[in-house]
């Protein structure tokens, strides 16, 4: 059996020779190859022969699929896999095997860590102090109190429950827009489940952590953002396909939004120089960093490598998440 590790350099970086050894010592019998992602026609040629791929971030569409005759689990070292094209990976009999909460707290963390920058101006402070030699705090606007603001999240999984119990924490009343969701559930959690029309009237922040589906590409478009009531800060710490980057920028532009932090952008990695949301001091982008930390890294890898020896072990119970 082979088992193919491919990805970017960057992306292997990441990995350690006791991850090699780990898979070895538990599946003597297998092949495993490392192959820093070269070029797609190169790729085609290696997963050819492989019975298993172990992969983060690299598309595997339909065309790679064709060529993976003996394929028989992709193991995605992320928790999503938008990546992959899952039906032709269903009819081909396939498994997806993403990772699954590693990295809950960080990216929850991470989520007040930009709203906390955004409401009390630290951007512009820092670039008064630093750049402009300025020490005066009325160059920027007073900011919103969070314990009289309300936050609505988007998206009610794991990260979106741990986003709320920090906000709880800080005095915010939180709203909840989830269809997968019940009232009882949301209350249960000291929330309130509600739909647009009142999220747009109501409220100060608004933060998104949904799964990217065909049904909301784009849906943080420009007439959702000329609906909004209140001016609100918006956060995207869910998939970049989510959201109307160039709404986005009119909205910023007109006063629809009064800012935004994104840890996610739609074309990653982007094209920096020209990129529209640079250069604002209500903006603050992060390089698609909140799931990082030393400790999800370690889980990230240990999920990962466990999930795909379980699943070629025949052990599919131990595997931890869901196999798609």
């Amino acid at each position: 059996m082979n088992i193919l590790i491919s990805d970017s350099k960057e992306e292997l970086k990441l990995l350690e020779q006791s991850d090699i050894n780990r898979i070895r010592e538990n599946l003597p019998d297998c092949m495993v190859e490392l192959y820093p992602y070269v070029n797609k026609k190169e790729f085609l040629k290696k997963i050819a022969d492989a019975d298993a791929l172990l992969t983060a971030f690299l598309p595997i569409d339909s065309e790679v699929l064709k060529k993976a005759g003996k394929l028989k689990i992709i193991c995605i070292m992320a928790s999503g896999y938008n990546n992959v094209a899952v039906e032709e990976a269903k009819m081909r009999g396939i498994a997806i095997c993403p990772a699954a909460d590693y990295c809950t707290s960080e990216v929850a963390d991470h989520t007040l860590a930009l709203l906390l920058a955004l409401i009390r101006n630290l951007k512009h402070y820092e670039k008064d102090i630093e750049k402009r030699n300025i020490w005066n705090y009325g160059t920027a606007p007073g900011g919103i109190r969070l314990q009289d603001s309300i936050l609505a999240i988007y998206g009610f999984g794991k990260i979106g429950k741990a986003v709320a119990q920090r906000a709880l924490a800080f005095g915010l009343k939180v709203l909840v827009k989830d269809p997968y969701i019940s009232a009882e559930t949301a209350k249960a959690h000291g929330v309130i489940l509600v739909e647009d029309t009142y999220i747009k009237e109501k409220a100060h922040i608004i933060s998104n952590h949904m799964a990217p589906t065909k049904e909301n590409k784009n849906y943080f478009n420009f007439n959702y953002f000329r609906e909004l009531k209140q001016q609100p800060i918006f956060l995207n710490l869910g998939r970049g396909e989510t959201v109307d980057e160039k709404a986005l920028t009119q909205a910023l532009d007109i006063g629809y939004i009064s800012g935004a932090g994104l840890d996610v952008l739609k074309e990653e990695p982007p094209v920096l120089i020209s990129n529209p949301l640079l250069y604002r001091e209500n903006v603050i982008l992060t390089p698609h960093s909140a799931f990082y930390s030393e400790a999800s890294i370690m889980e990230l890898k240990n999920i990962t490598f466990m999930n795909l020896i379980n699943f070629l072990k025949g052990n599919y119970t131990a595997i931890k998440g869901r196999i798609v």
